[in-house]
């Protein structure tokens, strides 16, 4: 109620001065409303964007998941298929021996 009595006595000063008290009214008014607005928007803003992080990891999260299964099946696919290496040194007793046409016999 005492908000419309200073607003109604502003209007009706004289002249210049009701000017410059309507505006300077006119000025804060407009100032609180372009805060609030600004506000809004800002709440608004970081709400769409603490979704598009969320849903971003998501993806990532996933896509990474999808990667390091792909890798997973492919060594276990080649784990099977690896065939084990010979040691260097002498031949173990009964191994593998040279086929017959690469040895050289005496006396032939």
């Amino acid at each position: 109620m005492l908000d419309y009595v200073v607003t109604f006595g502003r209007r009706s000063m004289p002249g210049a001065l009701g000017r410059r008290m309507a505006l300077r009214d006119a000025e804060g008014r407009l100032m609180h409303m372009a805060d609030r607005h600004a506000g809004r928007l800002r709440s608004a803003l970081v709400g769409r964007v603490r979704e598009a992080v969320t849903n971003y990891q998501r993806e990532l999260s996933a896509a990474v998941e999808q990667a390091v299964e792909a890798i997973e099946a492919a060594v276990e696919r080649a784990r099977p298929a690896a065939k084990p290496r010979r040691a260097r040194g002498p031949p173990a007793p009964g191994g593998p021996r040279p086929a017959a046409s690469s040895r050289r016999v005496a006396g032939r």
